[in-house]
């Protein structure tokens, strides 16, 4: 991997041509994708729209599923390690 590849996996938060780069498509074409609900959910801060890059990676190793996919299997996810996890109220208990 390029060094820009290695600098930008040390930033948590992508612009979208950030994004698009690590993706290896145009920023234009990422736009698309993202209106035509393809790509992950975006995280707004400050007025801007940025993409977390471990999720990208992720998204990316799962296959580049639909939003709405993609969405699902995370949701399950997480719904499975927090039934692991004891609540906090039996955490402070111990």
């Amino acid at each position: 991997m390029s060094s820009i590849g290695n600098e930008q996996r040390s930033i948590s938060l992508l612009s979208a041509s950030q994004a698009a780069n690590i993706i290896g498509i145009g920023t234009s074409t990422f736009w698309r994708y993202h209106s035509a609900g393809l790509l992950p959910k975006p995280v707004r801060l400050a007025g801007r729209t940025l993409w977390r890059i471990d999720e990208l990676h992720a998204w990316i190793t799962a296959g580049c599923p639909k939003q709405a996919e993609w969405l699902r299997n995370s949701i399950n996810k997480w719904s499975i390690l927090n039934q692991r996890l004891p609540s906090r109220a039996n955490r402070m208990q111990s």
